[in-house]
C-alpha cells in the first residue's frame, strides 16, 4: 500500500503533466486576482461541470510540478477562514510569462499570500468573481475592464486606495438598443475601522477625485460611482448615513457580501447614498437626481452622470 503523503507536501517525482489552455487560464486568473485564489473559488469558477475528484487531482499535479504553491488557510490571524489557497509557483510564473509573452523578470507575482490581508483578499475575489461570472453568462452585460487593487496602487496611486475598478457595459433599461457604460470603484469594508476613518480615508478623497482630469486620464471615462461591500445591515446603515452627511449623495452605493451571492448584477441589492430605494446594477439610473431617486437632490455633488456614459 503506498505511503500516504503529508498535507501540503510535494512528491519528488510526479507523473508527467501536459498543460492545456485551461492551465493557462487558471494561472492567469490567480495572477490577476490579487495573486491568490482559494480552492473553493477555483473549483467553482474554473472546473465547472467536472467530476468532484478531477479538480483536486489536477490542482495536486499543478502543485507537485511547482506551477502552483498551496497553503493551509484554515485559521489566519485568529479567524477561521476554512480555506486552502493557491498562489503561482516558480514554474507557473515562468510558464505564464511565456504564454502571455511577458518577460519573466518583469512579471510581478506573489509566491505567498499576504497573510495580514488574506481574509480581505478572499472576499474581494468573491465579489469580483461574482461580477465576472454573471457578466459572462448574461447577454445584458459585458465586463470591459477590471483593474485590481495591486495594479491601481503600483501603477496609479489612486487617492483613498480603492480595492479595484471595473468598467461594465449594459443594455439601457430605458432606451432600446442603447449601450451604457458604468465605471465603478470598489471598496470591500470589513468593519475593522471607525466610521469617521471611512469618511476621511474613502469618501472625501473619492469626491475630490472622481470626475477630475487625473481620474479621466487613468480610467478613460469622465465620471463614475463608488460601490462599497460591507459585513452586515447595521454596518451598512451606519456607513450610508455618515456618507450622506459627508456629501456622497448619488455617488456611493452599498450592499453586503451575503446579498452579492443573490445576484450582484440583476438583483436589487444596492442602496444608494441619498435614497431609500433598493437598486440593481441592471436597472439603476444613470442620473438618479432627475429620476427622483435622491432624497435631497440639491445637496448632490454629482454632475449629470451618476455613472459614466
Amino acid at each position: 500500500m503506498p505511503k500516504r503523503r503529508k498535507p501540503f507536501t510535494r512528491i519528488s517525482n510526479p507523473q508527467k503533466l501536459v498543460p492545456t489552455q485551461s492551465t493557462t487560464e487558471l494561472l492567469l486568473a490567480i495572477y490577476q486576482h490579487e495573486g491568490v485564489l482559494t480552492q473553493r473559488q477555483i473549483i467553482k469558477e474554473y472546473f465547472r461541470g467536472k467530476t468532484k475528484s478531477w479538480p483536486e487531482f489536477r490542482l495536486q499535479k499543478y502543485f507537485d510540478h511547482h506551477l502552483l504553491n498551496k497553503f493551509n488557510a484554515e485559521w489566519v490571524n485568529g479567524e477561521n477562514l476554512k480555506e486552502t489557497v493557491y498562489t503561482l509557483g516558480t514554474m507557473g510564473a515562468r510558464y505564464l510569462a511565456r504564454e502571455v509573452q511577458i518577460d519573466y523578470t518583469s512579471l510581478t507575482w506573489r509566491a505567498k499570500p499576504r497573510w495580514l490581508t488574506l481574509a480581505h483578499d478572499i472576499k474581494l475575489n468573491d465579489f469580483r468573481l461574482a461580477v465576472e461570472s454573471q457578466a459572462k453568462r448574461s447577454p445584458d452585460f459585458e465586463l470591459i475592464k477590471w483593474m485590481s487593487e495591486t495594479e491601481l496602487q503600483q501603477n496609479h496611486k489612486i487617492p483613498g486606495r480603492p480595492d479595484g475598478f471595473f468598467l461594465l457595459q449594459r443594455k439601457s433599461p430605458v432606451i432600446q438598443n442603447q449601450i451604457e457604460e458604468l465605471a465603478i470603484l470598489v471598496e470591500l469594508d470589513n468593519a475593522t475601522h471607525p466610521l469617521k476613518r471611512f469618511v476621511t480615508r474613502k469618501v472625501t478623497p473619492a469626491l475630490k477625485y472622481i470626475g477630475s482630469k487625473e481620474y479621466e486620464r487613468t480610467f478613460g471615462v469622465p465620471n463614475g460611482a463608488y460601490f462599497v461591500i460591507t459585513t452586515g445591515a447595521k454596518r451598512l446603515a451606519n456607513l450610508k448615513e455618515i456618507t450622506e452627511k459627508a456629501g456622497g449623495l448619488g455617488r456611493f452605493y452599498f450592499t453586503t457580501m451575503d446579498q452579492v451571492e443573490r445576484g450582484v448584477l440583476t438583483e436589487a441589492i444596492w442602496q444608494m447614498a441619498g435614497s431609500d430605494e433598493l437598486l440593481s446594477i441592471k436597472d439603476m439610473p444613470l442620473v438618479p437626481q432627475l429620476r427622483g431617486s435622491l432624497k435631497n437632490p440639491t445637496q448632490s455633488r454629482i454632475s449629470i452622470h451618476a455613472l459614466a456614459v
